[in-house]
């Protein structure tokens, strides 16, 4: 005989499997029902990959365009895209990592306006990275190998302004001179040019002479504007000089000169001071000369959105 069970243990036992199927239907099923994969449009990826650019996000910008080259190899934005990449990273000061994706640019993109823009943001990063040789040399052979006037126009100006930061005035002004017609209106180059006929007015101050001088303490260095340094070498000399004669005037010849061992050294480099202090000066007032320059046209890379991608071109403030 069956045990008696009481009638609602019985509707338990009936109710419970129910509410549990029902709920494990109405929460699991819709997430393995509804769930799609997740794809990427190549225009919202490209598109995003801009916008973190524009906004400044310049390493995560680099990691989308990165991967709007991975996933759409074959679309017609790739050549904008690595542009960009590389872009991102000369703005984030990753200026090797730029460099090496220009100079695949350059040498793998077909003759164009990525191509000569490459050229011309290699020879930016490697004058950042203290190379400037290397981009002398880039731009010169962009320069040979353009056959736009206006490629050539721009690698001129950025030739001339590189000689001017390496205080090479005739090679400024030679490279200044090779602008064509439309690109002497565009930099305004006459007025570049007249501004370089003042570097003969730049003060110097002759190394030779900064040492001749200094065969007085402090001479030299007064001769350098550099008056305190003049003070200071002058009381010291003449200090050591005083206090050697003195001990050899008191008939002590190994304290007179041990003193006068000194004073040979401090007098030494008294004279190497007011030399190293004519250089100094010398740089300072070119340094002077070039800021004056820039203050009157200011050249900067400058990068706007064009349908498609971007395009890069070079401003100058007057």
């Amino acid at each position: 005989m069956a045990p008696f069970l009481p009638r609602h243990h019985q509707l338990n036992k009936f109710i419970y499997p129910v509410v549990t199927g029902a709920a494990f239907f109405l929460l699991f099923v819709p997430l393995f029902t509804a769930a799609e994969p997740l794809a990427i449009d190549a225009d919202s990826q490209f598109k995003f990959a801009r916008h973190l650019f524009v906004e400044g996000q310049f390493e995560q910008a680099a990691a989308e365009f990165d991967r709007f080259i991975y996933f759409f190899p074959n679309d017609d934005r790739v050549a904008a895209a690595l542009f960009q990449k590389g872009m991102s990273f000369y703005n984030h000061n990753r200026f090797q990592e730029a460099r090496s994706i220009f100079s695949q640019m350059e040498k793998q993109e077909r003759e164009g306006e990525y191509r000569s823009r490459a050229a011309l943001m290699m020879a930016a990063c490697q004058s950042r990275l203290n190379d400037v040789q290397g981009a002398v040399t880039t731009l010169q052979r962009l320069i040979e190998n353009s056959r736009e006037t206006a490629v050539k126009d721009e690698a001129w100006y950025q030739l001339a302004w590189l000689m001017i930061e390496t205080a090479d005035w005739p090679k400024a002004r030679m490279a200044f001179q090779q602008l064509s017609r439309t690109g002497n209106e565009k930099y305004r180059s006459d007025k570049m040019l007249s501004a370089l006929d003042a570097t003969d007015t730049i003060p110097q101050k002759n190394p030779h002479l900064a040492g001749f001088f200094s065969l007085i303490p402090g001479a030299g260095h007064l001769y350098c504007d550099r008056p305190r340094d003049a003070t200071i070498a002058f009381l010291l000399n003449t200090a050591l000089t005083a206090s050697a004669w003195q001990a050899f005037d008191k008939e002590m010849p190994w304290l007179g000169g041990l003193i006068s061992f000194v004073e040979i050294g401090v007098y030494s480099g008294t004279m190497y001071s007011a030399v190293s202090s004519a250089h100094k000066y010398n740089r300072q007032k070119k340094i002077d000369f070039i800021e004056q320059l820039k203050r009157q046209a200011t050249p900067f890379l400058s990068l706007g959105p064009v349908p498609g991608g971007f395009q890069l071109s070079l401003n100058v403030d007057f």
